[in-house]
């Protein structure tokens, strides 16, 4: 059949998938390979990584949100070894994660995404954490503090610096 019982298309989960992580391949590509060029510009990168995070925010939880958190998280943790010159920027990301939060989130996406927040916390400098801890409202904070402190906690980077 065309449609499954939820009126999705397979093959268009499938397709959106696959186009989803060629897109987080492209992404982490560059930053593997051509970092010192992305120095220059960090405003279109981090335009479309906040683009493929609002993506997963708004995605259906039972549709490929699993690959495509684990190739988000790629992306987020390609960052941590040039956070000196990222750092300012993952602000923006944790911004909307944090805005997603306070309307309400799937738990599976939460879960999913956790390590990629995490990473990006793991970029920021007592700085940028005062600053995030600055701009949203107390609702938010409220809604945000069990993440930061479960990160402060349990996260650890083990990748290659």
């Amino acid at each position: 059949p065309l449609f499954s019982d939820d009126g999705f298309n397979q093959n268009d989960i499938n397709g959106d998938v696959a186009i989803f992580n060629s897109c987080c391949a492209v992404v982490a590509s560059l930053i593997a390979h051509y970092p010192k060029q992305l120095y220059g510009c960090p405003s279109p990168l981090f335009s479309l990584l906040l683009a493929l995070l609002t993506h997963l925010l708004h995605a259906n939880p039972k549709k490929g949100i699993s690959q495509k958190a684990l190739e988000f998280v790629k992306i987020c943790e390609l960052l941590i070894p040039h956070k000196d010159i990222f750092k300012k920027h993952v602000v923006g990301l944790i911004l909307c994660y944090i805005q997603s939060l306070n309307k309400g989130m799937n738990p599976t996406t939460k879960s999913r995404l956790m390590p990629s927040i995490y990473a990006l916390l793991d970029m920021c400098s007592s700085f940028e954490t005062r600053q995030i801890n600055a701009m949203i409202d107390v609702p938010s904070k409220i809604v945000f503090a069990p993440v930061f402190q479960s990160y402060q906690k349990f996260y650890q980077y083990h990748g290659q610096a």
